[in-house]
Order: structure tokens, then C-alpha cells, then sequence
């Protein structure tokens, strides 16, 4: 599976024309999203919602007619492609109405099926869009969702997740669907995402991947956590698929892309049944053992990263002088890779590699943390993640003992000495 990123070439050899010359969505046009999706009709809004729930992949319309297909399963009517087409067509009049480009494109396949395609950034727009406006269902008042839900909904997620660690495509919006059917009719699309990120948040917690296209939400149900910690426990090949899925398969080729730090989660919401919180706990070992299987990865593409900025901005004789320490000099210094700003000033940068999402703990050593408290006006944290789809990294620039949360893991240890035994006869 390709994931175009949002600057890739690709993007410019479209085939929709002038639809595509107007101002590119940006982050500020939230208002106009939640207008363009709602003005959509029945089918091109459920195309919308999988060109959303698959950023940057470029989805074949037989593949989307399929879909529809699927949906309109009791109806005579032949779904194909011109069915997408002409869904899409539906677009023309929002569009206009909102002075911003295409939010998705399509190009032309002589002979064969055109495909479709929306950015990551303007994916993850229309996302926020789509949760806000179902923002005014029960479950934002309060109504704490029934244990035969709450099963429902983790089961789905936990289809989902395994598939997306197999690389099985599958279609998020067609499981929100059959979800619903299983809830309570209050529920809405946009409650049954809210739950999904609430999940998200959950495996998050407790040291295991996540689905990319629901980011970590908090402040969920603490029966939400308990039933993940149950199905865990009560399937242990789950457990380690779970475990070991993320771990497989090789770094694409391409530029590392930097994003601004995440923001840091709300506290858990307490239930008025909490009971105890026994059960499973974050598997530090698995996140250490993936931290170091993917190390060398992510300080590659920094290194990379390093020297093609400082190229890019006039500094030839600077970048050939980036040097990958913890490769050449040994670890152990409190960074990995000695690098500059444009000005010839050093910067020590420590590389924390992970294949699953932005918000996936990390490993960091009392050395490490030490070497960062005593040089914080040229030290910093590389936070490369989605290694294995789309290499992004966030940076934690200073003294990050006053930024991160540190959480005490592990003790070095050994047998306690014996008190000296006195001499009562004496």
C-alpha cells in the first residue's frame, strides 16, 4: 500500500483540471469543511467518508463502486464506475460555494478504472469535520455507553487494527455502518469515532498499536479499558499479534516530514462503577524491543533529514560535517547524531524511532535526560514515527526533563547486603 504524503509530486498530475487551481485547505478552514460535508448527498458524502478514512491512498473506482455496492446491496440499481463519477459530480456547487480547491483528485486511466484521492492533511480536516458535526450526540452529554456496547464497539476496532497490521485494505465507514446497526439508536457516526479514538487513547496506554486514521481521544469510560484488558488476557494469540505485527517489514524509500509536537492527552474520566484496575498494564518490554529494532531506521532518516536542510538553505560545507555519533562513535554519549544550524552552531540530537503513532510512549535513559538538562540551548529530541508508511518526526527542542511526563519502568538491581552480625557476647 502507497501512501502519498501531502508535498508529493504526484498530487500536480491530476487529472481534474481547474477544479484543482484554487487556494489548497488548510488548517483554519474548519468552518468550511463541516459546510462542504454537510451539503454533500448520500452517496458522494460516503465516498467523501473513504477517501477520509484512507489519506493519501489512491483508491481504485472499482474498488469505490464496490463499496457502493455493498451498501445498496437491496437495490436493483447497477453500481459501477460511472456511479462514482457521477456521485462525485454532486461536489460542483460546494465547492464553489467554498473558495477552496477540490478536496480530493482523480486521475484519468485510459483503458482502465481512474482512481481517487485525498491529501493526509486535508484527510485529517474533513475528519474533524465529519466528529464535529455529530458533536451534539448523547454521548457528549454525559450518557455513558451500555457494557454490551462498549463490547461491540472494541471488537470491531480490534478487527479492524488486526487487518490494518496484515495490510488487508478494508473500509472504515462500511464498519462504522454495521456497528451502528448494533447500538443504541441515539449513537451517531460521529460518537461511534469519538469511541474509536477513545480506544485508540487506550492502546496508547498500555504500550500497543493503535489505528492510525482514529487518533488517540481521552477522557473515556475506565470500562472501556477494562474490556480491552479482558480480551487480551482471554486471547493471548491476539496479544501477540498485537505485539509482534508492528514490528515487521522495511522503511519506505522518501524524506522524513516533521509536524509540530502532539498535543498532550486529558486525564481519564472517572466512572461511577471504576471498581479495580487490575488487569494488564503498558508492555514496556515490547515498546523497548521495538524502539531499538527500529533505531537505526529513524537516526538514518535524520541524518538524512539534517543534511538536505542544511543543503537546502546554503550550507553544503555544514551538512557534509553531520555525523551519525551513535553509529560511529558509539552509544552511550546522551545523543545520536551531531548536527548544526545555519548559523555553524551544534545541535545534539537524540533519535527515538517507533513504527506505530505519534502518541506511542518511548524509552529514554537517566544519561540521556542528563545530557538534555545540561545543554538545552542546543539539544534535541527527534520523535520519528510511522516509520514504515510515512516516515514524520516532531521535535522536543531544550531541557525535555521540563516537557515529557516520566514515568519510572525499570530499576537497576541487585541482592541487598547482609547487616554485620554483632557480638551480643562482648
Amino acid at each position: 500500500m502507497v501512501v502519498l504524503a501531502d508535498d508529493d509530486l504526484l498530487w500536480g498530475q491530476h487529472s481534474g483540471g481547474g477544479a484543482h487551481r484554487g487556494a489548497e485547505w488548510g488548517a483554519d478552514d474548519g468552518a468550511l469543511a463541516m459546510a462542504f460535508y454537510a451539503a454533500l448527498p448520500e452517496n458522494a458524502r460516503f465516498i467523501f467518508d473513504l477517501l477520509i478514512d484512507h489519506p493519501g491512498e489512491r483508491l481504485s473506482a472499482d474498488w469505490i463502486a464496490g463499496q457502493l455496492s455493498r451498501r445498496h446491496a437491496t437495490s436493483a440499481r447497477a453500481v459501477g464506475r460511472r456511479s462514482v463519477s457521477s456521485s462525485l459530480s454532486a461536489t460542483a456547487w460546494p465547492h464553489q460555494a467554498s473558495g477552496r480547491r477540490l478536496p480530493f483528485y482523480w486521475w484519468r486511466n485510459p483503458g482502465g478504472a481512474s482512481v481517487y484521492a485525498m491529501k493526509p492533511g486535508v484527510a485529517r480536516l474533513f475528519a474533524d469535520a465529519r466528529r464535529d458535526a455529530g458533536s451534539t450526540d448523547a454521548d457528549h452529554r454525559g450518557e455513558d455507553w451500555s457494557l454490551a456496547e462498549v463490547t461491540a464497539t472494541v471488537t470491531d476496532y480490534l478487527a479492524m487494527l488486526t487487518a490494518e497490521l496484515a495490510g488487508q485494505r478494508y473500509s472504515k465507514a462500511e464498519h462504522r455502518r454495521a456497528l451502528l446497526a448494533r447500538l443504541n439508536p441515539v449513537r451517531t457516526a460521529a460518537a461511534v469515532e469519538f469511541k474509536h479514538q477513545n480506544i485508540s487513547a487506550t492502546m496508547v496506554k498500555l504500550g500497543l498499536p493503535y489505528i492510525r486514521g482514529y487518533k488517540p481521544r481521552s477522557n473515556y469510560q475506565t470500562v472501556l479499558t477494562r474490556e480491552i484488558q479482558r480480551r487480551l488476557e482471554a486471547e493471548p494469540q491476539l496479544l501477540r499479534t498485537l505485539q509482534t505485527g508492528s514490528l515487521t517489514g522495511a522503511p519506505p524509500d522518501g524524506r522524513l516530514h516533521r509536524t509540530p509536537p502532539p498535543a498532550p492527552p486529558a486525564q481519564v474520566a472517572a466512572s461511577p462503577a471504576r471498581g479495580n484496575q487490575a488487569g494488564r498494564h503498558p508492555d514496556y518490554g515490547i515498546l523497548q524491543q521495538e524502539n531499538r529494532r527500529r533505531g537505526a531506521q529513524g537516526e538514518q532518516l535524520v541524518v538524512d533529514h539534517e543534511r538536505d536542510y542544511l543543503r537546502q538553505h546554503g550550507r553544503p560545507d555544514l551538512a557534509s560535517r553531520v555525523r551519525w555519533t551513535a553509529r560511529d562513535d558509539g552509544d552511550g554519549l546522551g545523543y545520536d547524531i551531531l548536527s548544526f544550524d545555519t548559523e555553524g552552531h551544534q545541535r545534539y540530537i537524540e533519535v527515538k524511532t517507533t513504527a506505530l503513532g505519534e502518541q506511542t510512549p518511548f524509552y529514554i535513559t537517566s544519561a540521556e535526560l542528563d545530557f538534555a538538562h545540561r545543554h538545552p540551548g542546543s539539544y534535541a529530541l527527534y520523535r520519528v514515527y510511522d516509520v514504515l508508511c510515512e516516515p514524520r518526526f516532531y521535535a522536543l527542542e531544550g531541557d525535555i526533563t521540563r516537557i515529557l511526563e516520566l514515568t519510572p519502568t525499570t530499576y537497576s538491581a541487585r541482592i541487598k547486603a547482609t547487616e554485620p552480625i554483632s557480638d551480643s557476647s562482648a
